[in-house]
């Protein structure tokens, strides 16, 4: 399961800085698409689980109302802070050499370009569980970019 809090988990903050300053996104994999969750919605179903009940023992598996590629999110950023946003694709290579020099240890590095590289099922398969227990649907990114553009807008504070 991938927050979108974490956008995506293995480059923040990578993407505030370079939406900041350059108006740009640099990962790799374009084509790699991810089911992302909001963080609201996981509190929420959480809350409901615990004060309702009637799930003992189940395991819920949370997405998001979507499967989105990095230039999908790139492209909702750019609509909720009103900047042009762009993607560039960046090779296996650069992506680890960034992650390295943010201070990652080469084997998480490594787990994060396989992971993405072939992203198994479950990473982009969207599942109905959070509409199933709060009996609406699942928050979708564009309307996180909209909570969250200021952190992409040059002078906001970056958490």
């Amino acid at each position: 399961m991938d927050f979108m809090s974490n956008t995506p988990a293995w480059a923040t903050p990578a993407w505030v800085e370079s939406v900041r300053e350059e108006g740009v996104v640099r990962e790799p994999f374009a084509y790699s698409r991810a089911a992302l969750v909001h963080e609201a919605d996981i509190g929420a179903v959480a809350a409901a689980v615990l004060t309702r009940g009637g799930h003992g023992g189940a395991t819920l598996r949370l997405t998001g109302p979507e499967a989105l590629t990095v230039p999908q999110q790139v492209a909702a950023i750019s609509a909720a802070t009103g900047r042009d946003v762009r993607y560039a694709e960046l090779s296996e290579d650069e992506a680890r050499v960034r992650m390295l020099a943010e201070g990652r240890p080469a084997r998480v590095a490594d787990f994060l370009i396989r992971w993405k590289r072939d992203m198994p099922a479950e990473g982009y398969t969207v599942v109905s569980t959070v509409e199933d227990v709060l009996g609406r649907p699942a928050r979708s990114f564009a309307l996180w970019a909209e909570e969250h553009a200021g952190r992409f807008i040059s002078g906001a504070g970056t958490r």
